[in-house]
């Protein structure tokens, strides 16, 4: 029998005699999930209480992601119901909420601290430069649902806010170090200090490995990152954040293949962000945000036509070059002096710039300015019940005034149980990839057409979302026990996505030109579920599901033999995903956690159809203390069951199966 083989029965056994233990324990801790975490703001941007939110809500605990085996900080949300996350190479990750799973996700506001950092460049947020690490992360709360009405058309499907930790939660110096598989090589060193009126962080990192076996997908990433608080009075405070990252990566390239040959590009990003926040009478306080984020990527590469029978002639091609701005200033007003009721408003303007000639076909920069209004009101009607009505109105410059409304009515039925019915329709602009996207390849010598990749529909429009939900929370066994469970219905109208055209423009190498367009709607039921449980014996649970009926219709390409085509849209999404992580203290120095994830038969678009996938990992973690310092060093083991595929499932002309073995690393993180 192999070696993995003993993995799964030792795994197993090891969760069993937990889960057996524990239901001979009585005396649990009054510890609730959502421990010093009672109050989140990335629902509404009111601080409420998960029972007082209009919408379902995740949050992954610092307790969560130290027992997690979590190299990459997207791996966490593994642990999110309905939330599908693959490593499509080694250096590009997707994270998708309900289907429509892609390379390329442009559907989820992603925040750090409440800072966007999304990125015009392809309406996606790019994991790699964040300039962050695990170990800065405080917690994350995750908005499992449309939450425009919040934060705009970039949260059409929800918002994932991960919120740091202070420095006066870290004050001193921490280095961090991370080696194992594929070449793993990641080290990070923080320095955070506390004065009287001010705290700040000072954080450098680097990590790199080389991907997945037989991908051109490597990495080798440095960041360095400064957040410092100034508070002059105690009515006033100032926030300020700066960061500079980026590095080569493989760009996924195929040996052999013409278009896309194995190449390194370099990505470098940088972000400054200005916080004013202020009390002032009457319960009432404002908050300013200035934000800039700046992205580029060198993807540009030249090919060598000779094979094709023009000998001497070259053309340039890219996928990924160009750079991007995002400018924004935000101003918002929280009251809360009023009996039963609290609310907010304010508005934004933000102008986004792209500019690549490839790409966009066309020297110069677009430039597209946006404006924005929004309000939240949450009344409470009576002892039981709370109304939150929440809208966004933007006007954006690529298709217009639009808005963006929710509404939902919370009831409590008893001290420990609460219900939520709830309604919201949220809107998705084009980003101004999808929208001017003109990618022409041509001939170095004279400029001739070589090849059309991509185009834009001229008449391409806005997604709209429209969401319906019947959720309760509960917590039992005197607060051990909590539950949040929902059911829901939605349905995604004018969803865009490139359908490949075969017949509008030929080229040269005969390969298929991509088209920006509105191809199709969708229609998703579904139910999902989390539970936490936290023992006094030193062991706690964390467990999801989630479970999904897609159905729809959505263009895939247009072609001589049959005008159109469609996908199979049902399998854009698991019907059913399960995870369950399981922590326990062994002693006071030594910890021990196991995860188990699920998800079953699903496509990615653009990637392959996978069959159900099953991943297992343990990590064991021992504390110490030597002199004026402490710390920790843990053993990581990923996928101690059989090999699956993560994205891909087979070769074709444009990507290598991306094959997701065990992995080993060693961690070691020493505070002084």
């Amino acid at each position: 029998m192999s070696i993995k083989y003993y993995y799964r029965v030792l795994v197993l056994s090891l969760l069993s005699f937990n889960v057996c233990f524990a239901g001979q324990n009585e005396d649990f801790s009054e510890q609730r999930y959502y421990e010093d975490l009672t109050e989140i703001t990335s629902a509404t941007r009111l601080p409420q209480s998960p029972e007082e939110s209009p919408v379902s809500i995740t949050i992954i605990d610092r307790k969560m992601i130290e027992a997690s085996s979590a190299i990459e900080i997207v791996d966490l949300l593994r642990l999110v119901p309905g939330m599908r996350v693959a490593h499509a190479n080694g250096n590009l990750f997707s994270v998708v909420y309900h289907g429509y799973a892609t390379s390329h996700p442009n559907r989820m506001q992603v925040l750090i601290d409440g800072r966007s950092v999304f990125t015009p460049l392809y309406s996606i947020v790019d994991w790699n430069t964040l300039g962050l690490t695990i170990n800065d992360i405080e917690h994350i709360e995750v908005v499992r649902g449309p939450n425009s009405a919040a934060y705009g058309a970039n949260a059409v499907r929800g918002t994932i806010n991960m919120v740091t930790r202070k420095p006066f939660q870290v004050e001193g110096q921490t280095i961090a170090l991370t080696a194992g598989d594929i070449g793993t090589k990641n080290a990070s060193y923080r320095y955070a200090g506390v004065q009287e009126d001010s705290e700040y962080r000072l954080s450098l990192s680097t990590k790199q490995d080389d991907g997945f076996v037989g991908v051109d997908d490597h990495k080798k990433i440095s960041a360095l990152t400064y957040r410092g608080i100034y508070t002059p009075s105690s009515k006033e405070v100032f926030d300020i954040q700066l960061g500079l990252s980026g590095g080569p990566r493989g760009s996924w390239g195929v040996p052999g293949n013409i278009e896309t040959p194995v190449r390194t590009n370099d990505s470098n990003t940088h972000y400054e962000s200005l916080q004013w926040s202020r009390s002032l009478d009457n319960h009432k306080q404002q908050q300013w945000n200035l934000t800039n984020n700046f992205i580029s990527w060198d993807d540009g590469y030249v090919i060598d036509l000779s094979t094709l029978g023009m000998p001497g002639e070259t053309a340039t091609y890219s996928l990924y070059s160009g750079n991007a701005t995002r400018t924004e200033l935000e101003f918002q007003q929280t009251h809360s002096g009023y009996s039963g009721m609290r609310f907010v408003w304010g508005g934004s303007h933000k102008v986004d710039r792209l500019k690549n000639s490839v790409i966009l076909n066309r020297p110069d920069y677009i430039s597209v300015d946006s404006q924005r209004f929004f309000s939240h009101i949450e009344n409470q009607l009576n002892r039981k019940t709370i109304l939150n009505v929440g809208i966004m109105a933007e006007n954006n410059g690529l298709v217009g005034f639009y808005v963006s409304p929710r509404l939902s009515l919370n009831y409590v039925l008893t001290p420990n149980h609460s219900a939520r019915i709830s309604a919201a329709r949220s809107k998705r602009t084009p980003s101004l990839y999808e929208s001017y996207n003109d990618n022409i390849a041509r001939l170095d010598s004279n400029g001739s057409i070589v090849d059309i990749r991509y185009k834009s529909d001229p008449n391409l429009s806005e997604e709209t979302l429209t969401d319906y939900e019947l959720a309760y929370i509960g917590h039992y066994m005197h607060n051990k026990l909590d539950i949040d469970a929902k059911i829901y219905y939605e349905r995604f109208d004018d969803l865009i996505s490139n359908v490949s055209d075969r017949t509008t423009y030929p080229d040269l190498l005969g390969s298929d030109t991509f088209i920006w367009m509105n191809s199709g709607y969708t229609i998703n039921k579904g139910a999902e579920f989390q539970l936490k449980f936290t023992g006094e014996d030193g062991w706690s649970a964390d467990a999801q599901y989630a479970y999904s009926r897609l159905t729809g219709t959505l263009l895939r390409n247009i072609n001589p033999t049959s005008l159109y085509q469609q996908f199979k849209v049902e399998r854009f999404m698991p019907k059913h995903s399960y995870s369950l992580l399981l922590s326990k203290k062994l002693s006071n120095k030594w910890q021990a956690s196991a995860g188990y994830y699920f998800t079953s038969a699903m496509e990615w678009l653009g990637g392959g159809y996978l069959e159900d996938t099953e991943r297992t990992d343990i990590k064991v973690t021992k504390s110490f203390d030597l002199l004026s310092s402490s710390g920790m060093i843990s053993l990581v083991i990923q996928n101690i069951m059989d090999d699956y595929f993560e994205y891909e499932n087979q070769l074709n002309s444009n990507h290598i199966p991306n094959v997701f073995e065990t992995r080993g690393y060693l961690q070691l993180e020493v505070n002084y």
